[in-house]
């Protein structure tokens, strides 16, 4: 007898986690103290210090956002958890009216998506923790969220000091908590600007 496969139409489907602006990289600085940036203790933050310390918390970040979606807590993550939590968070390309999740948890939502696109889905439809915590890596390595650190660093400490081995004083973050706070000028963006700093 010849085996029946599953139709096509009846496969599981990855759910569509609209395209993020930022990594939100900001709004993970602004949660930090100047103290955890400043591995050194010279009091200054270089660089490497700010991605370390940024590093460290989308990480720790990443693991509340694998809670959040392992609903039954196997320390795998089901592409069915994951329609479950984007069905609530999104409603096709905007979030649902009052939800709320940070730029980075978006960012953590689309890049397992991504993940699941690329899998057989028929063979499997899981990822283990560890797995995703290996995406987590590979995404704190791509390209779009170095430029975005980058701008970052310099938004702190002067633009081009990422450039030439720069560093920024507790002085210098204080203030640009302060301006970063109050939010951007509406006036001031430009259309399709869709950066964070």
């Amino acid at each position: 007898p010849k085996s029946r496969r599953q139709p096509k139409d009846t496969y599981l489907q990855v759910p569509k986690v609209p395209d993020p602006s930022s990594y939100g990289l900001k709004s993970v600085l602004n949660s930090l103290q100047f103290a955890v940036l400043d591995q050194s203790g010279d009091g200054l933050v270089e660089e490497w210090e700010l991605a370390t310390g940024l590093e460290a918390q989308i990480s720790n970040g990443a693991k509340d956002v694998w809670r959040w979606i392992d609903e039954n807590h196997d320390e795998q993550l089901d592409l069915q958890e994951l329609q479950g939590v984007v069905g609530k968070t999104f409603e096709g390309e905007k979030l649902t009216p009052g939800q709320k999740i940070s730029s980075s948890t978006w960012r953590l939502l689309s890049v397992l998506a991504d993940h699941f696109s690329q899998m057989d889905l028929s063979r499997s439809a899981r990822i283990s923790v560890p797995l995703a915590n290996d995406l987590v890596q590979n995404m704190l390595r791509s390209v779009p969220l170095l430029e975005e650190r980058l701008a970052l660093f310099d938004a702190v400490a002067g633009v081009g000091e990422g450039d030439s081995f720069g560093s920024f004083t507790e002085e210098d973050f204080k203030k640009w908590q302060a301006k970063s706070q109050k939010g951007p000028k509406k006036a001031s963006r430009k259309k399709g600007d869709t950066t964070e700093l």
